[in-house]
């Protein structure tokens, strides 16, 4: 067994633990306990298993299939969207404002959803929206990281098979790698790669053992600037820099998100329903073009 100051949580405890709160609220950063464990492919199953099925307009309507999907009218065809973000950070603020830009994870082996609206696709919604309109926020940046932060490098005794003493020289081992290392508000940091999917590996004492290994850095990440709580007491959590979007009503079972006024990009887009069991958001990273 580890320390509690040597080692990471695994991925799918924090996973579980992340999916419990808000999905717009901050992740509080863990003190590691366990050895670092590369769940990538475990993560992936969490994207819905029907992908693989051809869906119509008339199944997710007629068997109250509640959410967001893309709509193909011409093929009368309706996708999922797998690019899905789950949890998220709060980024270290060094300057004078008050808010604090947020990164989202996403889902290995997932991409933005290309978003094309010369073609005859449509985003639509099906179910319950609690809301007169839906939401994008503009990403401002996107990468990939390590699926989780961790307390700090110095957690590791070695990075990539050298030995380091202090965290700067981890950082400075993991920036030869082409990786970098990003703060975190409530402390901890990311292992990212700004450009690529990458890996580094890791070595660490535990008591007169010597534990090792590799992981991947492949989860997406998306960063929006200055979104967050302004910092006053009677201030909610709200994007400051977001565009409420309409819904289109139609009699055909599903409302349509109008996008037609908004820049090219990349986007976050939110989609809220009201269900029975109390209000959720669904959250996705589209490219709109």
């Amino acid at each position: 067994m580890l320390n509690s100051h040597k080692g990471l949580h695994s991925f799918s405890l924090l996973l579980v633990i992340s999916l419990a709160a808000m999905l717009l609220s901050g992740c509080t950063v863990q003190t590691p306990t366990s050895p670092v464990t590369d769940n990538s492919e475990e993560a992936g199953e969490s994207t819905n298993e029907a992908d693989a099925s051809v869906l119509t307009l008339s199944d997710i309507v007629n068997n109250g299939m509640a959410g967001t999907y893309v709509y193909h009218e011409s093929s009368d065809e309706v996708e999922y969207i797998d690019a899905v973000v789950e949890l998220g950070y709060y980024l270290a603020n060094d300057s004078d404002s008050n808010y604090n830009d947020y990164i989202y994870l996403g889902v290995p082996d997932t991409t933005p959803l290309s978003f094309d609206r010369n073609s005859d696709a449509k985003i639509i919604v099906v179910g319950s929206p609690n809301s007169d309109n839906a939401r994008v926020v503009p990403i401002r940046d996107s990468g990939y990281c390590y699926s989780e932060a961790i307390s700090s490098l110095s957690i590791f005794d070695e990075i990539n098979g050298t030995t380091f003493e202090t965290a700067e020289e981890g950082e400075s081992l993991l920036t030869q790698a082409g990786l970098g290392v990003m703060p975190l508000d409530e402390g901890g940091v990311l292992i990212t790669s700004s450009s690529s999917e990458a890996s580094f590996s890791w070595g660490q004492y535990q008591g007169t053992d010597f534990a090792e290994g590799t992981e991947l850095v492949n989860t997406p990440y998306y960063i929006e600037t200055n979104y967050g709580y302004y910092g006053a007491s009677d201030a909610p959590y709200y994007y400051n820099n977001g565009y409420d979007v309409p819904y289109i009503q139609t009699k055909n079972g599903y409302f349509e998100v109008d996008l037609s006024n908004i820049e090219p990009g990349l986007y976050e887009l939110v989609t809220y329903q009201d269900p029975d069991a109390g209000d959720y958001a669904d959250s996705f990273v589209i490219n709109i073009m």
